[in-house]
This record gives structure tokens, sequence and C-alpha cells, in this order.
């Protein structure tokens, strides 16, 4: 009989306990999680995103080039200007944090800000398209909107400005009347140059005198004109020989420029549409486009008749000469020379000087002989009409200062013949005597007007106007200052004698300086600027539309206070802003590139010459981005043929820009 053995099996429980459950899905958890994080969805959008963006703008490069090369080197004309893309900013200007130290909306008024601090405009004109619900228009050349003096009471070394601007036509070198100012408070500015195009941040630190230019070892004799042309300031004179003698300064030294056409001195420069224009003895004006210098041709028109002065209106270059049969205006519009006015012998000989005040052209002359006929004369575009005369031999300089337009008057029949008298263009009254015989030149520095005086040998001076009396700065060996320019932070003045040894470049001031590298703006497109000064950090910035344009560093001091209203949308020494203005605000204090990016709304993805790979953009310039409306990317190429991709901070949806079809 067979022996059965049975086995009792144990199952026990089937299943797993609480414990194992809850290690196994922590296991999972820290798995997935270093998946996750091996993973990186977040970056792997933003690579993604980055990938479109990539071939977006390899596209609209390739196609810039590909036109480019068509074309033979021609870039697309069709290409604009930089501006942010999208309604709206990412952010706007805080009024709590960082809180600005004043900040005017332009919403229907200009009376109220944050800080309190009220402003007065007589603008009544506002766009309701503006980029920040409404903006103000300004109209009137002589409006713009004021703020009491207290606006920085507290200033010390550190600033920030910033807003909106919209131009109501291209600025580009030499293609506008007068500077297109945004903020002035006298220590410290921020304008568009007209000379150059640049946007320049400019503040007091010190005042200094000095010889910036030792012509005594020379033939000069005279610095008649000085001027800004490109990156340089050109000064135009003669010579012991009465020959023509051009100089450039490259910011940081002299030179003679060597191929200079030969023939009489230099009396007059001007920039216009981007050239260099000089006057002669003689009656010539030539042209530099920055390789070439070439003869206009005036002198056949006028035979022996001297150009004594130069400056640009409504799109003409227009020129004062001077002749025995007498002073006559000519216009230039870049081909041709058309007269514009032929004053009597009896009524002017000379027009000695030229100015835009108020959207009108004018013309200062004389009949250089004792006390004879000086006369100003005012022309509107379409007719010439003299507003005022004074007994002495010539109305030799102008400017425009404080909204008001000055007159600087010279003659030999005394020492106190150099007087100047100010007005509104119609109707003028004195401001005093400089016990000279000559106002040789007039310019605005620092909020203050400057006159350059003299008539015996080492006669010459520099005097400026506090609003009650003239304040001597400099004794100047040289018979007269003929020549006053603002230029890099420094007021710089050309003296003129009978020998070199009166003649020589000095300069006044040592300003806190920068300025823009972008020289060409559009109409009727908005752009972000802002201006910054970091004096611990010895820094200052220029950031257009949320992009850092340009930096410089040095040793910089606190910004000396004044007791100047701030003017916004107009300068001490410029009519108004041409356009219109929106939410501008002053900080005393050092705003991020971050901060002033997120007011702009727009990133710059980077910067490529068409004649070259494009290579790698940089990562997403944000940390967080999230969906937004913004519609696209915006091109734009500068003198240098360099092109700018620029889009908005937010994330963009868009197809490749209108500007790849039009340039195929």
């Amino acid at each position: 009989m067979s022996k059965l053995k049975t086995h009792n099996l144990n199952l026990g429980r089937i299943g797993f306990t609480l414990v194992e459950l809850l290690v196994v899905i922590a296991i999972i958890a820290i798995l997935f999680a270093v998946v996750l994080v091996a993973i990186n969805p977040a970056q792997r959008f933003k690579d993604s995103r980055n990938a479109r963006r990539l071939s977006d703008v390899g596209s609209i490069v390739g196609a810039v080039t590909t036109y480019t090369a068509d074309k033979r080197g021609t870039p697309p004309t069709n290409i604009p200007d930089g501006q942010c893309i999208g309604s709206k900013p990412a952010t706007v200007v805080s009024d709590t944090n960082p809180i600005p130290h004043a900040h005017w909306k332009f919403d229907n008024n200009a009376t109220s800000s944050v800080g309190g601090f009220n402003g007065t405009t007589s603008e009544t004109g506002y766009a309701n398209s503006a980029k920040l619900d409404q903006g103000l228009i300004l109209q009137n050349p002589l409006y713009g909107v004021s703020v009491a003096e207290t606006i920085d009471d507290t200033i010390s070394n550190t600033l920030t400005l910033e807003g909106w601007i919209k131009l109501n036509q291209k600025i580009e070198a030499g293609s506008f009347d007068h500077n297109q100012a945004i903020f002035d408070k006298g220590n410290y500015r921020l304008q568009l140059n007209s000379d150059s195009g640049k946007l320049e941040l400019e503040t007091i630190n010190g005042f200094t005198f000095s010889l910036d230019h030792d012509t005594s070892a020379t033939t000069t004799r005279g610095i008649n004109a000085l001027t800004q042309f490109q990156e340089s300031l050109y000064a135009g004179g003669i010579n012991t020989s009465n020959q023509a003698v051009l100089l450039k300064k490259n910011r940081t030294s002299w030179s003679t420029v060597s191929d200079y056409p030969s023939g009489p001195g230099i009396n007059a420069m001007a920039v216009f549409n981007g050239k260099l224009y000089t006057g002669q003895t003689g009656g010539r004006v030539y042209v530099f486009d920055g390789s070439l210098w070439q003869n206009t041709g005036l002198e056949t028109l006028t035979g022996s008749a001297e150009v004594f002065s130069l400056t640009r209106y409504n799109g003409m270059l227009y020129a004062g000469l001077a002749s025995i049969s007498g002073a006559s205006v000519w216009a230039y519009n870049g081909t041709s020379w058309s007269a514009s006015e032929q004053f009597l012998s009896t009524d002017a000989l000379g027009v000695f000087s030229l100015i835009v005040f108020n959207g009108k052209l004018y013309a200062g002359t004389g009949r250089a002989s004792t006390d004879q006929d000086a006369r100003l004369f005012e022309f509107d575009g379409s007719n010439w009409v003299q507003r005022f005369f004074l007994a002495k031999d010539g109305a030799y300089s102008l400017a425009e200062y404080n909204k008001e337009l000055y007159i600087g008057f010279g003659g030999d029949d005394s020492a106190t013949d150099g007087v100047i008298y100010k007005g509104d263009g119609v109707s003028f009254s004195p401001v005093g005597s400089a016990s000279k015989n000559y106002i040789f030149s007039l310019e605005v520095f620092d909020g203050a007007l400057f006159a350059g005086e003299g008539g015996n040998s080492g006669d010459g001076d520099l005097y400026y106007w506090n609003g009650t009396a003239w304040i001597m700065v400099s004794d100047n060996p040289s018979a007269g200052i003929w020549s006053l320019y603002s230029y890099g932070g420094k007021l710089y003045f050309g003296g003129r004698g009978a020998t070199a040894a009166q003649s020589g470049i000095w300069s006044f001031g040592n300003n806190g300086f920068i300025e823009s590298q972008k020289s060409k703006w559009q109409p009727n497109v908005w752009y972000h600027i802002a201006g910054v000064y970091d004096e611990a950090n010895s820094q200052m910035k220029l950031i257009i539309n949320g992009s850092v344009d340009s930096t410089q560093t040095g040793t910089f001091s606190t910004i000396a206070p004044n007791a100047s209203p701030l003017y916004l949308g107009i300068g001490y020494g410029s009519d108004a802003f041409s356009g219109v203005i929106d939410d501008f605000a002053v900080h005393h204090s050092v705003l991020s590139d971050t901060d002033i990016a997120s007011h702009a709304g727009c990133y710059n993805l980077g910067q490529y010459l068409v004649s070259e790979y494009m290579g790698a953009l940089p990562i997403d310039p944000s940390s967080s981005v999230t969906d937004g409306s913004d519609t696209g990317y915006f091109i734009s190429k500068d003198p240098g043929g360099v092109v700018t991709i620029t889009a908005p901070l937010t994330e963009t949806s868009s197809s490749i820009p209108e500007i790849i079809k039009a340039s195929r």
C-alpha cells in the first residue's frame, strides 16, 4: 500500500503591503522626476521656439543677401528702421515699483505727474492712437512742456530718462532744421542731434577750460566755422596767405584734411542730407560725401560773391552771400542752386548769419561799414520780410535760446558796438553790451547762452548769459572768437586774428556724454528711448527699443544741480520736437536693462552683416516665455550694412514678414 504524502501550501496574503506600494510609487515618482528633468520640457519648448526664430531670421537674412547680390551690393530700399513689435509693451513704467521721480502719461493733459511735478504747455492736441492711451502732439515750434526747476533738487549721481517718441519726418544726419530735444534741464539733456542723426545723453559734471588745438606754430590764423560730420569735429578757417584750412578731430586728436581743394578761406560749414558742405571766399561751396570732395558750382551763378553762412531749412541747404552789388541768399536741393533772395546794396552787402527759428529762416545782414544798416530778415518759405534794423555794421551771429531769438551785432565805430538783442522774431530788446566791437558767434551749452566776442588784437573773450548779466569765461589771446560749437560734451571755440599766434581751438566743459550708434529714425513709428547715468559704476548707457545701443565708461562725477526748469519735447537751444511724445519718466535711480526692456516690450535678436554667414542666435531672452499676441519680427539696416532683427519679449507665432516677399 502506497503512502500518500500531503503538503500543506501556505499561500498567505496575495498583493502588496501599503508600505511596498508607497515605496514603488516613490520610486516611480523619482524616476519620472529624473526623466522630466532630463527631458526639460520647458527648455525643449524654448529650443523649439528658438529653432523657429533661427529659421525665420535665416530666411530674412538670406532674402536680403540674395537681393543684395542680385543688385550688385545694393541692399533693399524698403527695409524699414527698427521699431518695437506689437500693440503695447509687456509692462509699462510703474508708479510704485520702482517709484519714478516723475512720470508724465500725457493722457489729455500735462498738468500733473507722479511726484507732483506739474507740467505746463500751450499744446492742445493729443493723439488717440499713442503708444499708451494718448500722447501729446507737439505742433507749435515754441511750445513743449515746462516743469518747475525743483524736479531735480535731490539729484546726485544716478539718473534714468525714458519715454516714447514718434517723429513727423525722417531724422538722419543733416536732414532736419534743428535738434530734436526730448529732455533738457540744462544740467542734463537727451536729444536727437540734427547734424549727426544720433541720440545723445549729456550731463554737466564739471567746468574746465583748455587749449584743445594749438595752431600758433602753423600758418593758420583763424577758425571761422565748426561743425560735426559723421564721427568727427571739423574746423574750417583761413591761413596767413588767406587760403583755406580744414582740420578734423576724431574725438581725441586733431589732423589736417590734406585732400581738401585749394582755394580761399572757409567761412561757413553745414551738414545737409548726410554730406558736409563748406562755403568759401570766392563763392565756392564744396561738398564731401565721406570720400570725395566736389564743387557744387555756385560760383558760376554768383561770380565773385563770398559765402559767409550756410544752414538747412525745409529740406534745402541755404547759403548767405556777400557782394558789393548786394547780398543774396541761394537754395540748394542737392543737385542745383536757385536764387532765393537778392537784396539791394543799400539794404545789405553781406548775409553774415542764418538760423531757423519758430519754423522760419532768419538772415542777419549788414553793410560792413561804420554803423550802417544791420538788419534781420525773415523767410517763411515764400517771402522775405525785414523784421529788425539797428545802426551797426552787421548782425554777425544768431542763436535760439530759451524760446527766443538772439542777435549778435558789431561794428568798428566804438568798443561798445558789440551788443546783443533778443526777441520773438518780430520785436526785439537789448540784453546787454559786451564792451567789445563784435559779437562774432553765439551758441547754447549746458542750458546757457555763450557769446564769442572780440575786436582789437588779443581782445577775444568768451562770455555766458546768466539771465541778468554776462559773465566772462575766458580772456582769449585771439582778436575774436569767430566760431562756437557743442560737441562730445564740450563747447569748442575757434579764435581768429591777424597772425597765427592769435589762432587756435579751445574747449570749455567736462560733461558726461554718450551718443547712439543708431543714426537714422523713421517717421510715424514709435521708438522707446532711454538714457542711463550711473556715476557709481562709471557708466552711461543708451537703450533703444529695449536693446542696449551704446555704453560709455569713464570717470564721472555728481551731476551739477541748477535752478532751471525741465523742458520736455523742447530744448534750451532748439525749437520743439516735431511729432508725438508719450509716457515720459524721470528716475533718480539706475533702472536695469531688463526693466527698461520690459517697458519697451521688444528684444534685439542679433545683428548680422548681410555679406557674412548669419551665425547663431542667443538663447530665449525670457526666463518664462508665455504665449502673446504680438505678431512678428522687425528688420532694419544701418548705413554700414548691418541688418538688425528685432522681436518682442513675448512669444510670436507669425510667418516670415513681408520683407522676404518684397526682396526676392
